[in-house]
């Protein structure tokens, strides 16, 4: 994980088991498989749009940047979210192209 959010760190420091446990399957899950993980991070983007979550959705369309992901990718990302999530989704999915 490049940058860890401070909820992890603190959860981290509070309780180092569960989050070498934790981090270590969100580590496997956000890895390639059987879906790319671009668009493993793309789908994560969405659910934090869906979630009305803006600093996820911006900080995970910089991540999906550096695994490849082109800006079409990202606006079709974001036309889903408006397409499955209305007005909200689309507000909160439109912190993708705050840099």
């Amino acid at each position: 994980m490049e940058k860890m959010p401070e909820f992890l760190s603190l959860m981290k420091e509070k309780s180092p088991v569960f989050s070498e446990a934790f981090l270590n399957v969100l580590e496997k899950s956000q890895s390639d498989g059987a879906l790319p993980a671009k668009m493993k991070t793309l789908i994560s983007m969405a659910l934090d749009a869906a979630a009305g979550h803006s600093e996820g959705v911006r900080s995970l369309a910089e991540k999906a940047r550096k695994q490849g992901a082109t800006e079409e990718e990202i606006i079709e990302t974001i036309q889903i979210i408006a397409t499955t999530c209305g007005m909200q989704g689309l507000a909160t999915g439109s912190a993708a192209f705050k840099r």
